[in-house]
């Protein structure tokens, strides 16, 4: 049992390098044979871990104060669950493509163990370098079309992310010192008649600094959409799916270990800008991968928003839209890099006639389209209705919520117009992508409609609470439709000079570490301000 925590992080990595040492196109399967071997380790592993017991292991028998220690609880076992699924069907997806490329195969199944490094770390250095390797592989596919813009895009993404771990491994040095220790849980004991002490908190607020910078909160998230608009379709579909979730993930977990009441208000209202921000930049754009990373920054938002307070069982609502928004959300961008690669344009105002010609890839995205805007029955549904629940009293947020929504339709109101009217396109076989989509169109409706049994079975949750056939709900929906319609009629198709401008808007590197900077100083200003 102590060794499969291990495994998880080794089994891709050592596939990966023998996948790249023998280039050997039979030995390239290795990385879809090895999907199945994590998850038989899985399966016979889930049922030795407790509901709310942790199963912890130091690696080289010392002692956990000083040794590597990982762990593994029913959350962290669902998000390596995620991983597994995930990195399988962008594999599926880009097998056609990528089975003779050893390369493209080993940089992926590296980060694919590193991933689960980072969600099983419980110490702050293993954590730090396994974030930091991470974002190298991240910038190594990022970058992997070898063009100019992704290229830009990459180094934009390696140099911003760098400074955030900085942050992070300057925070961790600070908490070492007032603990004696990198282990996470023992820090938040030896700590415990410590919280009142600046140099506490400013080691958090390092900590949470980085971790939103890898989530891409607002206002330190402008990497992302370059990096989304410069990556192959499957590496979007993990960044924005999973890999920007680990930043997520980490501030969960430092939330949760020190429960840091202090600041709770505070993430609620940067979750909520960040959604609202991020949709109002989805709205303005043209491209339809800018368009998604876009709102891949909106729901980290609803996400966070949901996450930001631990005192109520509601901050599950985060957890649960985090999982259902990596399906959901990866399935889009699938299907954006079919119709990219069919028509060759990225812009939706030149884009028509994908239901005509691509009649499957267009249904599974409608499909995904439906469930980010929280349709009854799909998945993003119950993780937003959850959310709503948090925040009935939370005053303003429980309406502002809302606002977001539509927003979120109005934006895929927008996109839609790519099903419609008559193009030509070029011809290609799509089988593998349609099956890698339809298997994330399955998981959509499987976790829309048995979200009670999932979510019993993986947190002992009940949401029987929540159902789908309240009518309020249904005109709910229907409304926010008819809103975001309206909206696009008035407002987003007559080309309005504030979202032309929102458009072109564009941060340098210098002024996005201004605000890096004004991030952290807003924080520590909030924390004198609760003292």
């Amino acid at each position: 049992m102590n060794l499969i925590p291990i495994l998880f992080i080794f089994l891709p990595f050592l596939s990966g390098i023998i996948i790249f040492v023998f280039h050997n196109k039979i030995l390239n399967y290795m990385a879809l044979i090895i999907q199945f071997c994590l998850a038989a380790m899985l399966f016979f592993y889930y049922p030795l871990v407790d509901i709310g017991k942790t199963h912890q292991i130091v690696l080289g028998g010392w002692p956990a104060h000083i040794g590597i220690t990982l762990a593994n609880d029913k959350i962290s076992l669902a998000f390596i669950t995620l991983g597994i699924m995930m990195w399988s069907i962008c594999l599926i997806y880009d097998w056609n493509y990528r089975k003779t490329d050893a390369s493209f195969l080993f940089f992926l199944l590296l980060l694919e163990g590193i991933f689960f490094g980072i969600i099983q770390s419980r110490d702050l250095y293993t954590l730090f370098l396994f974030i930091e390797i991470s974002t190298i592989l991240s910038t190594v596919l990022v970058a992997y079309k070898k063009d100019g813009f992704s290229l830009r895009a990459a180094l934009y993404y390696l140099l911003f992310n760098s400074v955030s771990m900085i942050l992070f491994l300057l925070g961790a040095f600070m908490l070492y010192n007032l603990a004696g220790t990198l282990n996470i849980d023992l820090i938040a004991e030896r700590t415990a008649g410590l919280r009142n002490h600046f140099s506490f908190h400013l080691s958090i607020i390092f900590i949470l600094t980085a971790a939103g910078v890898k989530s891409a909160f607002f206002p330190v998230y402008n990497w992302l959409p370059k990096a989304h608009g410069a990556a192959p379709a499957s590496i979007s579909a993990l960044l924005s799916g999973l890999l920007v979730k680990s930043g997520v993930y980490v501030f969960f977990r430092i939330n949760q270990t020190f429960q840091l009441t202090d600041y709770y208000l505070f993430f609620l209202i940067i979750g909520f800008i960040t959604a609202l921000s991020g949709v109002l930049f989805a709205i303005s754009q043209k491209d339809i991968k800018q368009i998604l990373a876009f709102h891949s920054v909106s729901q980290v938002g609803l996400i966070i928003m949901g996450l930001s307070y631990l005192d109520t069982e509601y901050y599950y609502g985060g957890l649960i839209h985090l999982i259902n928004h990596a399906f959901f959300k990866a399935l889009l961008f699938l299907g954006a890099g079919v119709i990219i690669n069919k028509y060759n344009e990225r812009n939706v105002t030149q884009i028509r006639g994908v239901l005509a010609h691509c009649p499957a890839v267009s249904t599974l995205m409608i499909i995904a389209m439906l469930s980010i805007t929280g349709v009854p029955f799909l998945n993003g549904y119950i993780g937003k209705s959850l959310i709503a629940y948090g925040l009935t009293d939370k005053g303003v947020f429980s309406f502002l919520i809302y606002i977001v929504n539509i927003g979120t339709a109005t934006s895929f109101i927008k996109m839609s117009q790519i099903f419609f009217g008559k193009q030509k396109r070029s011809e290609g076989r799509d089988f593998h992508n349609v099956f890698a989509m339809s298997i994330l169109a399955f998981l959509c409706m499987f976790f829309g409609i048995f979200y009670v049994n999932i979510f019993s079975f993986l947190f002992e949750l009940d949401l029987s609470y929540i159902t789908l056939f309240q009518l309020e709900k249904w005109i709910l929906y229907f409304a926010v439709l008819f809103l975001g319609y309206l909206s696009n009629l008035h407002f987003v198709q007559k080309e309005s000079a504030f979202l032309n401008q929102l458009r072109h808007f564009n941060l340098s590197f210098e002024s996005t570490n201004i605000l890096f900077i004004s991030f952290i100083s807003i924080l520590l200003l909030w924390q004198m301000y609760v003292h």
